[in-house]
């Protein structure tokens, strides 16, 4: 399963891109400040990880006490929400 999501994220790294899609890329890397140096990187590092690595940033970043929910729903529904106890904040 671990193989089949490695595989799964580099190739949406390595999916041919419409004309479009290409620059649309080439701006987000150019905005954002991605070098091809720190992409190809990233892929080398995508490329290496291990299960044991997979389950310590699991435990480390999706433990249930440090979830968060966000509901974003129309006025209607305030009940609803009120109903679940969640907090209501109008943005």
């Amino acid at each position: 399963a671990l193989e089949e999501a490695i595989l799964g994220v580099i190739g949406q790294l390595d999916r041919p891109r419409s004309p479009a899609g290409a620059a649309r890329h080439a701006y987000h890397n150019k905005l954002f400040g991605r070098t091809p140096e720190q992409r190809a990187r990233f892929r080398e590092r995508v490329l290496g990880v291990t299960l044991d690595e997979l389950k310590r940033v699991a435990k480390t970043w999706l433990a249930p006490e440090k979830a968060n929910v966000a509901v974003v729903t129309s006025p209607d529904n305030r009940a609803v929400v009120e109903g679940l106890g969640m907090d209501i904040q109008e943005l």
